[in-house]
């Protein structure tokens, strides 16, 4: 029972990314993404935002999926060749850096 409840709570958090990234691309006016390296900050382990932009936009470039807790990467089940994992915080660049080869 409490297993369905863990699913379905990772559903509803899913459907309310698919619906974020969907008025992103409205207010903000995304089309093409295929030249695009898309950011993901605080991605969390379901990576629920990542999905749901490969979803509306499967011809994107790339993904950096951004987080600053380290065990994020290690409990994150959805993988795909687009997506690069960097542990850092947004509030201190620095420690991006380290995680990115720019």
């Amino acid at each position: 029972m409490a297993e369905a409840s863990l699913s379905l709570q990772a559903s509803v958090r899913y459907d309310y990314s698919k619906k974020f990234i969907k008025r992103c691309a409205d207010e903000f006016h995304w089309k093409d993404l295929s030249q695009d390296v898309i950011m993901d900050i605080g991605c969390g382990a379901e990576l629920n935002c990542c999905k749901a932009i490969l979803l509306q936009f499967p011809e994107v470039r790339a993904l950096i999926a951004v987080d600053k807790d380290s065990t994020v990467f290690q409990k994150a089940h959805f993988i795909d060749r687009r997506i690069e994992f960097c542990i850092g915080d947004i509030l201190y660049r620095d420690s991006l850096k380290s995680s990115l080869d720019m």
